[in-house]
């Protein structure tokens, strides 16, 4: 049975073989999604992302779907339009 998880730490590395030691394939970021076949485990799990990478990523690092549902997300929206008054864009005259 296919189980959804997703990374649940800033980043992840995804490793070609089951050891921390060999080849890093690729670094996932929080909140890309994974299948597995296998149960959550503390050790290295084989897993597939949603773009086709598979590889091997350490337990801790990831959480199953169902425990994403609690979590609060939040969006940090950073005014910046004080920026935009203060140094307006240049005018530039491509003619001369």
């Amino acid at each position: 049975m296919t189980k959804e998880y997703y990374v649940s730490t800033p980043s992840a590395f995804l490793y070609l073989l089951d050891n921390k030691k060999c080849e890093v394939t690729d670094e996932l970021l929080y909140g890309t999604k994974l299948i597995s076949e296998q149960d959550k485990t503390e050790e290295l799990m084989l897993v597939k992302t949603d773009y086709g990478y598979s590889g091997w990523i350490e337990g801790d690092k990831i959480k199953h779907k169902e425990h994403s549902n609690n979590t609060k997300k939040y969006i940090i929206i950073q005014n910046c339009l004080h920026f935009l008054l203060r140094y307006p864009p240049q005018t530039a005259n491509y003619n001369e």
